[in-house]
């Protein structure tokens, strides 16, 4: 009987790792709905106001590395 119970218990592990996985990637496509729309607003900008396409470019730059990193900590691999 006791090894029933600690197979059920594996199971359940099995299950809230697989529910804590499903969680993290729900978060990160919030993530990436939020980079679209900072980019989105980048190329606005940029079409109003020219002259501030190198400093826009930059902070891109810097928000698209910072994610990446995040990911590769997140995930372990750098294919997100």
């Amino acid at each position: 009987m006791k090894k029933r119970e600690e197979n059920s218990q594996l199971e359940m592990l099995e299950g809230a790792k697989s529910m804590g996985a499903g969680a993290a990637r729900i978060a990160s496509a919030g993530a990436a709905v939020g980079i679209g729309n900072f980019l989105s607003s980048s190329i606005h900008s940029v079409a109003r106001n020219p002259s501030l396409a190198k400093q826009l470019f930059g902070y891109a730059i810097v928000y698209a590395a910072n994610d990446f990193f995040f990911c590769v900590l997140e995930y372990g691999s750098p294919t997100c």
